[in-house]
């Protein structure tokens, strides 16, 4: 009995002991997933950046360094100012505003003090007929002499004009700044479009490096199903193997393709050479998003370019109404003019005219060209009061949606977070015991192919919640090269 107590008490101290030293081996490993952490954890989004950080996984273990870093390796804020800088787009919206912003300018000239020269030269035949205009008769006072010349200034300035010279300068303002709003709005199309492309072309690396793992496998199932197999007849299964096998070749050959189609798009957006080769630095820090959705509504409301464009137009009509009133107002201009002429063949018929005044005008009766114009006008600012709430209408479903699809994406990285990392923990063990010929290959490969499928998954909810955001940032009018 005694004897049967002290073995027991022996296997339960050789279990106690068995179980801390197990304890201490996961806490070690632990330890180096912390420490390596900054360099492994992929995409990471916190409450003040995101961060991408990958892993290479190779045949020998695994490389905490990415290839791409043996090129130039850009992060996504450099690659949002490379494309800002070359965009052809961006550039000529820029001398589309210069113009306007001249054509401004010019609009408040027309109400200036304008003075022109003005001289000319007249012969008359023998027969007494004049070939000088009756202008230059009225303003030389001349007769039908051999030879004329005369030589003067005028000069004009408005005074009174019902307000279409205020009414022109405001609509050229307005579509001055119509401009601006719609090269804002090509700006953040630009970055939505960049970071879009960006984020994708990790996301593609992988699901390559996932391909590839599955096709590793898919040859060595092959394989193996072919040295059990050595009768002349096909089994089924091995059929079905070499059937996803060839499945998962195409489908990374097709990946490949279009990964180089999107990087060569990528080369033009940022101004590279298309033989120029390049990396991505896996570090993306975004703005963070504070305000709750009704706040962002009132933001929208504000700062939203499509609604900035309509409410211009809307002045912009406003001011084509008081012009097409200003059609049967009066105006009144300020006129000078002085003139000196002479005859060649007599001096004494020189003369010297000083004229100063005041011209009046107004138009009585256009038909219904006044009643038309007006007409026009009050049905446009109909329509674009229409097509403004329209408008508003969309930008506030599309704000909602993205800000639910932005609160989503938080969730769900959350919960892929914590997958990945239970994944990253079976793949060191996995690794552990590959080197301890503990397992064979194809349980490394299912093992490493299990660590890529949920590094793939994270990295897609996360492109997915970052870019939701950006689209947050786009509809609100706030989104710049500051966001990055």
């Amino acid at each position: 009995m005694n004897l049967c107590l002290l073995l027991l008490f022996l296997n339960i101290a050789c279990l106690w002991a068995n179980s801390g030293i197990e304890d201490r081996i996961l806490q070690e490993r632990e330890a180096r997933l912390e420490a390596i952490g900054g360099d492994f954890n992929p995409l990471r989004e916190t409450s003040r950046t995101s961060a991408l950080a990958g892993a290479e996984i190779r045949p020998s273990g695994i490389e905490l360094t990415d290839p791409s870093l043996r090129t130039r390796s850009y992060s996504l804020q450099e690659v949002i100012q490379m494309a800002l800088t070359q965009s052809k787009e961006l550039k000529q919206a820029q001398l589309e505003q210069n113009i306007h912003k001249h054509r401004e300018r010019l609009a408040s000239d027309f109400q200036k003090l304008n003075v022109d020269v003005i001289s000319g030269y007249n012969r008359a035949d023998n027969s007494g007929q004049d070939p000088r205009t009756a202008l230059n008769r009225s303003v030389m006072d001349l007769t039908n002499l051999e030879n004329s010349f005369y030589a003067g200034m005028e000069a004009s300035l408005p005074i009174y004009d019902s307000g279409r010279g205020v009414a022109k300068n405001r609509i050229a303002e307005y579509e001055t700044a119509i401009v601006g709003w719609e090269t804002k709005k090509s700006q953040m199309e630009l970055l939505l479009d960049v970071a879009r492309s960006f984020m994708v072309q990790i996301q593609m690396r992988e699901e390559i490096a996932l391909l590839e793992l599955e096709v590793e496998l898919g040859k060595e199932r092959v394989n193996e199903a072919q040295r059990v197999n050595r009768d002349d007849r096909m089994p089924l299964e091995l059929l079905k193997l070499q059937l996803e096998l060839r499945q998962n070749e195409d489908e990374l050959a097709l990946r490949r393709i279009q990964e180089q189609n999107l990087r060569f798009k990528f080369k033009n957006q940022i101004g590279l050479e298309e033989t120029t080769e390049y990396g991505l630095l896996k570090q993306a820090k975004t703005k963070i998003l504070s305000e709750p959705l009704a706040g962002l509504r009132a933001i929208l409301m504000e700062f939203s370019p499509d609604l900035k464009i309509l409410e211009l137009r809307e002045k912009i009509v406003r001011e084509r109404y008081l012009i097409a009133n200003t059609n049967q107002q009066p105006e009144v201009d300020l006129l000078s003019k002085a003139t000196y002429a002479r005859h060649n063949e007599k001096t004494a018929s020189d003369e010297v005219r000083w004229l100063v005044g005041v011209e009046f005008g107004l138009n009585i009766l256009d038909g219904k060209k006044t009643r038309n114009l007006r007409r026009i006008e009050n049905d446009s600012q109909s329509i674009l009061a229409h097509e403004k709430e329209l408008v508003l209408n969309r930008l506030t479903i599309e704000l909602s949606e993205s800000f639910q699809r932005y609160v989503e994406g938080q969730n769900r990285v959350d919960a892929n977070a914590k997958q990945l990392k239970l994944a990253r923990s079976i793949l060191f063990e996995g690794e552990e015991r590959f080197r301890q010929n503990r397992i064979l290959r194809q349980e490394l490969l299912e093992v490493r192919i299990s660590y890529r499928k949920a590094l793939y998954q994270y990295y897609s909810v996360l492109k997915d919640m970052i870019l939701a955001k950006l689209q947050v940032f786009a509809l609100i009018g706030k989104l710049d090269e500051t966001i990055f």
